[in-house]
């Protein structure tokens, strides 16, 4: 597992939800209903990029299991608000521009919650989950996550590694399904293949190695 280290710093504030009135702005942090996971904007070692992802609330190295803005870098000293927009998606913005979103909107009020899985989600007002981080994941497999590839929704989930420790843009590494053939799982360094998982058989993946010993 390949794992982003973040900074230490203080917070001016801790949400629990996030919605029309409440947002989080560059020094709060949005925590689960128990503290085990937090989400909030980290500067990896001395760069000045900044991103919004999640961690581990108590683990005093703090380890990140997943990034927004990969891609997409927050630059510092600009204002970065997670917020919802009036076509009530939520996007992080910085200096007024959008440069992430959930990509997903509804016709009434919605709300963002960190749960205690580490799951960042956005509901609707029947409390219907219209979109999971869970469904986007970066390097870091969580219990409740999936890995696979979905052909009635057309929905895939892969990991992918980090760029470096300091950078969480994707790196080379890659492990998720191969429909060439007979569906498997894959670690891919590019085009490279370092490991089969094999096709599912019973109850595990033949590729796999799982020892009986009690």
């Amino acid at each position: 597992m390949f794992s982003l280290l973040f900074l230490y710093r203080s917070y001016a504030a801790e949400l629990d939800v996030i919605s029309d009135s409440r947002f989080l702005t560059n020094a709060d942090t949005l925590v689960s209903a128990t503290g085990i996971f937090e989400l909030g904007f980290f500067q990896p070692s001395s760069f000045e990029n900044r991103y919004l992802g999640i961690w581990y609330k108590n683990i005093s190295v703090r380890t990140g299991i997943w990034v927004a803005n990969r891609d997409r870098p927050l630059l510092g000293g600009s204002l970065s608000e997670l917020k919802f927009s009036d076509q009530r998606t939520l996007g992080l913005f910085s200096n007024s521009s959008m440069i992430w979103s959930s990509n997903t909107t509804t016709s009434g009020n919605a709300t963002a919650k960190l749960r205690d899985n580490g799951n960042l989600v956005v509901i609707d007002q029947q409390e219907k989950v219209i979109w999971q981080s869970f469904d986007y994941p970066t390097d870091t497999l969580l219990p409740g996550m999936k890995s696979g590839r979905n052909y009635l929704k057309g929905k895939e989930w892969h990991l992918s590694s980090l760029k470096s420790s300091e950078d969480p843009a994707p790196g080379e590494l890659t492990w998720g399904p191969d429909t060439v053939g007979y569906p498997e799982s894959k670690l891919k360094q590019g085009a490279v293949i370092h490991f089969h998982g094999g096709p599912w058989r019973n109850r595990q993946f033949s590729g796999f190695l799982y020892s009986t010993r009690t």
